[in-house]
């Protein structure tokens, strides 16, 4: 194999395998170590992300009987349109025969 570029994905480390060794010296330099109360708060707070506006709330009746009266006589706009014949059903299985590629 080459030095470089072994990966599939350019700047990605999708399909690499990390060797034994490696995988014992990356759990040995992160075992025993403690994280500061101010980097736990600040994962919480990544983790947490932010909330809908409307999260918590409900709409009136009024603006729900508004809302049932514009969906009312709205057919889904591909009802009545051909399927393309190589797109198969929607249910149909495929089989994958190369991982490493992607490949069908």
């Amino acid at each position: 194999q080459p030095e470089y570029n072994v990966l599939s994905t350019a700047g990605s480390s999708r399909g690499y395998k990390h060797s034994e060794e490696a995988l014992l010296k990356i759990s040995s330099a992160k075992s025993g170590r403690k994280q500061s109360k101010e980097t736990i708060a600040k994962l919480v707070a990544a983790i947490k992300g932010k909330n809908s506006p409307m999260t918590g709330q409900k709409h009136s009746q009024k603006a729900r009987q508004n809302l049932s009266i514009s969906k009312q006589g709205k057919n889904h706009p591909r009802l009545g349109k051909q399927r393309a014949l190589d797109a198969g059903s929607p249910t149909q299985l495929i089989e994958v025969l190369d991982l490493k590629k992607n490949s069908i």
